[in-house]
């Protein structure tokens, strides 16, 4: 028998889902007419994606699809560890499936193999550079924030954290949960403190959090925000804060608090060197990041990084919310993840 918190978990995931399906931007995209058609005699593109399907893959697929009929989106759905695994390997044996791929972080080992393509796109030319790659790689698709939230059934306002400091509070001592072993959970929390405490202070900090046995959740963080609010957990670290938004505004019993400062990173998107299907790859990812693209990332109620497209909830980026916060890029990730997770392994066992 299904139990009531997962009953209006489904209930809720089956709104927001409809509310996607339907979702469509009327702002124009045009691309060269030849381009156009030799992606149409491609007729499709494969997409290794991080995306949530409900909630953003389908409905952009399906706003690509209805304005190219004739080119099909098919997807593999994985994080991105999962997604970059399974590129290398078929690189390696010469079996390339993947066209066009989205990664939070690994893309410098994808590049150590020549498995990405560089970019040459008439909508990159649009996006600033802090959301590109400086060797043409990968763009950003939108920008994410990383913050707290929590179960507004499970915590009262008053006992709600307004720095990390109050996270030390031994009443969270076991009731605090993460994504282990990823920078969209642990890996990017420590990252974060570094930034914000400097690597001693910050080192400090994170062997007394270490003593608060935070839960390690080996799921999505998409995953894990159903869970707390299912009522699974009382607070999540290092959570997405649009998810919060998304499922407040749907009934769910979920609030996000912006402790400063806040970590905030980006989902990219790039081409396979060796893509199947190249011309239809550059046509899906322009337009992605094209003014329509982003328009209909920003109704789905994700953070464009299209400077003519504003959020749809101004209030979640530091800029407009009146909070801090600190980008790490995906090659800052490259750089430091391995010491990232060394601290990890060795204050979070």
């Amino acid at each position: 028998m299904m139990t009531r918190p997962a009953a209006l978990l489904c209930g809720f995931l089956g709104v927001l889902s409809a509310a996607a399906a339907q979702a469509q931007t009327s702002v124009p995209y045009s691309a060269d007419p030849a381009w156009v058609a030799a992606a149409k005699r491609e007729g499709k593109v494969v997409f290794y994606t991080t995306w949530i399907v409900d909630q953003l893959a389908q409905p952009m697929f399906n706003e690509f699809e209805k304005r190219f009929p004739g080119i099909k989106v098919e997807y593999v759905r994985g994080d991105s560890n999962q997604n970059l695994m399974k590129m290398i390997t078929e690189k390696k044996a010469n079996a390339t499936q993947s066209d066009v791929w989205s990664l939070s972080a690994g893309i410098g080992e994808l590049a150590k193999v020549d498995g990405a393509a560089k970019l040459d796109l008439p909508s990159a030319k649009e996006i600033t550079d802090d959301f590109k790659d400086r060797n043409g790689l990968w763009v950003a698709t939108y920008s994410v924030v990383h913050a707290p939230a929590y179960n507004t059934n499970m915590v009262a306002a008053k006992d709600v954290p307004k720095t990390y400091d109050d996270l030390l509070d031994p009443k969270w001592k076991g009731k605090l949960v993460w994504k282990r072993g990823d920078t969209t959970g642990s890996s990017g929390f420590i990252a974060n403190i570094l930034l914000a405490y400097g690597d001693q202070k910050g080192r400090d900090y994170l062997a007394k959090l270490g003593k608060q046995n935070i839960i390690g959740y080996s799921g999505s963080v998409r995953a894990l925000m159903d869970n707390i609010i299912a009522g699974e957990y009382a607070l999540g670290l290092q959570m997405t804060n649009v998810h919060a938004v998304l499922s407040a505004a749907k009934g769910a019993p979920v609030k996000w608090v912006p402790v400063d400062p806040v970590a905030m990173s980006m989902t990219s998107i790039g081409i396979s060197k060796d893509a199947r299907h190249p011309n239809a790859a550059r046509l899906f990812v322009d337009f992605v990041i094209s003014r329509a693209g982003q328009t209909l990332m920003k109704d789905l109620g994700y953070l464009p990084v299209h400077p003519d497209v504003p959020a749809q909830y101004p209030e979640l980026k530091p800029e407009q919310g009146g909070f801090k916060g600190n980008v790490i890029r995906p090659d800052a990730i490259d750089a430091n993840l391995a010491k990232w997770m060394d601290i990890e392994k060795e204050l979070f066992p």
